[in-house]
């Protein structure tokens, strides 16, 4: 059977869109799928066991895009197609079975809840919530050992890794904070590995330069999924409302974000062990070391 899954393009999207896929999974073990995602997303599925084409969507190239990307995929015939992206797009193409976004449930909170609510018309059962799984990534053996050799200079007794940056200025928790919030806890943390894109090595220095314990600067060095490897590796991830959080979730390591914009209940990491701060007035920087560092208690003496 063949299914071409159309997923999201930001990292944490699409990262939430990976239980839908498990779904799939399912309801057809002998699939096989082509997934269509965005350029910065796309290495989310990269390894994806049943994956058998990847292709890349290009926002930047509007109709073009949409053109280049329907003459490679009407050229295969699919049973099913499952379009959490487009609406629209994919009812052009070849297939025996539509699914899109224009049928979720938008009365439901999370994100998650909204794409699992599609799969309903073909199964029921998936579509409940207490049928859905946690989001998932996908990791080699090389990227293991990729993260043990970073990770090896440092204790591994309470390792947290943290987010400092994000997308915008208005959703970043002062790096000051996180060093405050670090240094409460230096009896109990013994190593801090900082992460994000080439955007927030500024403010994961600004972290670093005041940190009273071990840490490691990884900011602007890793691909998504050497992130997550690093992230599997600590036992706490505390970081601002970003795809950072979801790539934790995604491998199983608590999370605490920090939202200031933005909607907690709806974008929050989707697994058991997450815990969010919301700032007063939507400011970031309206929330408290001190919560921070209950929250990160809590975490440390229940690990």
């Amino acid at each position: 059977m063949k299914i071409l899954f159309v997923s999201l393009s930001n990292i944490g999207d699409s990262v939430m869109t990976t239980p839908f896929l498990q779904a799939l999974e399912r309801i057809y073990p002998d699939a096989i799928f082509d997934i269509v995602t965005g350029k910065r997303s796309a290495e989310v599925f990269k390894h994806y066991p049943k994956l058998m084409n990847l292709y890349i969507k290009d926002k930047q190239g509007f109709l073009r895009g949409y053109f280049d990307l329907w003459k490679v995929l009407f050229k295969t015939k699919y049973d099913l197609i499952v379009d959490l992206r487009f609406d629209g797009f994919v009812y052009i193409l070849r297939s025996k079975t539509h699914l899109t976004k224009s049928n979720k449930d938008d009365r439901l909170t999370h994100a998650v809840e909204q794409h699992m609510s599609v799969i309903r018309s073909i199964s029921p059962e998936q579509g409940k919530a207490q049928a859905i799984s946690s989001p998932a990534i996908w990791l080699d053996g090389a990227l293991s050992s990729f993260a043990e050799n970073i990770i090896k200079t440092l204790s591994e007794e309470f390792l947290l890794s943290l987010g400092p940056g994000c997308g915008g200025p208005e959703k970043v928790w002062s790096p000051t904070f996180f060093a405050q919030a670090c240094n409460q806890l230096k009896d109990k943390i013994s190593g801090v590995i900082l992460l994000g894109g080439a955007g927030d090595t500024a403010y994961c220095r600004e972290v670093s330069e005041n940190l009273e314990i071990e840490y490691c600067d990884m900011s602007g060095k890793t691909s998504i999924l050497e992130a997550a490897a690093l992230i599997k590796k600590t036992k706490c991830f505390v970081g601002n409302d970003s795809g950072l959080g979801h790539l934790a979730s995604a491998v199983a390591t608590p999370t605490i974000t920090l939202f200031g914009v933005g909607c907690p209940e709806r974008y929050h990491p989707w697994q058991e062990k997450t815990e969010w701060l919301i700032g007063s007035d939507q400011n970031v920087n309206n929330i408290s070391v001190n919560d921070v560092v209950t929250l990160l208690n809590n975490v440390i003496d229940n690990s």
